[in-house]
């Protein structure tokens, strides 16, 4: 099955979309998450100060989640990546 994937002009499109609704964060985000791959919960769980500029990447905890209409840290990640608390996110070079 082939693999849709944005170019950079459609992430670049998505990503102003979001800052009209989102302002600023909501931009990061979008950017973030079609450069790095990361689930959109362990996004959005990053704080500012996370980023490590020396080694260019974004450490990747615990995921949020919304449960009885409050958002909080999920338990575990369900994923296998993401069970290893202590990975990164790298982010690429034309983000910065």
């Amino acid at each position: 099955m082939e693999r849709l994937v944005a170019t950079p002009v459609q992430v670049l499109r998505a990503a102003l979309r979001m800052a009209d609704l989102a302002g600023f964060p909501g931009f990061v985000l979008t950017l973030m998450d079609a450069y790095t791959g990361a689930p959109w919960s362990e996004l959005i769980s990053q704080r500012p100060g996370l980023y490590d500029r020396t080694n260019k990447q974004i450490p990747v905890r615990r995921p949020l989640r919304e449960a009885g209409g409050q958002v909080e840290e999920a338990p575990r990640p369900k994923s296998p990546r993401g069970q290893a608390l202590d990975s990164t996110a790298a982010v690429p070079g034309d983000l910065l």
